[in-house]
């Protein structure tokens, strides 16, 4: 809440305003990347990629490799 006020020397106005700030926070993106069809035991690679549609705290991209089943 804030306050403004008016005076010419003599009377003095007041006035209150109100501001809410709507705080948006939209779920961050994230892509494993393309599927894969590989052989048993081969090594997989994910190239992941990610963000945040407001810009802030932004996901760190990465990549994971497995030579068995990931869970």
């Amino acid at each position: 809440m804030f306050q403004c006020s008016v005076s010419d020397g003599t009377n003095t106005t007041v006035d209150t305003v109100t501001i809410d700030v709507n705080r948006d926070n939209d779920a961050p993106t994230v892509d494993a990347g393309a599927n894969q069809a590989v052989d048993e035991n081969d090594v997989v690679t994910l190239a992941a990629t990610g963000g945040d549609p407001e810009g802030r705290d932004s996901p760190t991209p990465g990549r994971k490799s497995a030579a068995r089943p990931l869970s």
